[in-house]
């Protein structure tokens, strides 16, 4: 009860003056702002900001939207979705960590089939930091995922929760398998692998349009600080 308590109560009292400053601001606990933004949308009219109806599309642009490739560097690029001028790249293709999720949930299938609690989720400790960060992310994806408007920059809601959650499970597979050398060797590689792909593919998107002449220049600035030019 005390750890529930000191848990819920800053979560109450952050809820709380989030409200007053709603309604103080906006004459309602439920209105963030959106109605008052400036865009191509009469929001005080247009009800249809959520919809479960937008699911399907959105996990579809959000996890295969397709990448532009070619032969000069950054080699790859996001492509615009026109319905909302937004330029998009599939997780499955720029964050392939994500795939990692199979491991914690065959585990947990596994320990529920044979009548266990799952094993990462026995101390208290760890039952509160897994349900809290799967259970932020997924409520994150529902909301965003029935969003009319789909942009990249949203899954920067989702991403941090859920890649923390799966690193946790990972360190408990991780544990469980060093007693089997084979299955602990590709484990491990498999893992290695797609972080490695995750974050390679995620730098060259951080790169700008004119990608050789910022290699170039973040080139120069090395060596200023080595010394060497």
């Amino acid at each position: 009860m005390p750890a529930f308590a000191g848990v819920a109560v800053p979560l109450l009292i952050g809820g709380g003056i989030m409200a007053w400053y709603n309604w103080a601001r906006f004459g309602s606990i439920v209105e963030f702002g959106l109605t008052y933004q400036l865009a191509n949308i009469d929001y005080t009219n247009f009800t249809n900001v959520f919809n479960t109806s937008r699911f399907s599309l959105n996990a579809g642009l959000y996890l295969a939207h397709p990448l532009s490739i070619s032969a000069r560097f950054p080699f790859i690029a996001r492509i615009e979705y026109v319905n909302s001028n937004e330029r998009l790249a599939g997780l499955i293709f720029i964050a392939p960590y994500i795939f990692l999720l199979i491991f914690p949930i065959l585990r947990w299938l596994g320990d529920l089939r044979s009548g266990k609690f799952p094993a990462s989720m026995q101390s208290p400790a760890g039952t509160w930091l897994s349900i809290s960060l799967l259970g932020a992310s997924l409520a994150s994806i529902a909301i965003i995922f029935s969003y009319y408007y789909p942009a990249m920059r949203f899954v920067e809601d989702f991403m941090p929760a859920l890649a923390i959650f799966i690193a946790i499970q990972l360190g408990s597979q991780y544990d469980s398998l060093q007693n089997n050398i084979i299955s602990f060797r590709l484990f491990v590689s498999l893992v290695l692998l797609l972080a490695g792909i995750s974050t390679l593919a995620n730098v060259l998107l951080a790169v700008p349009d004119e990608g050789v002449r910022y290699a170039v220049n973040f080139l120069n600035d090395i060596y200023k600080l080595l010394g060497l030019k």
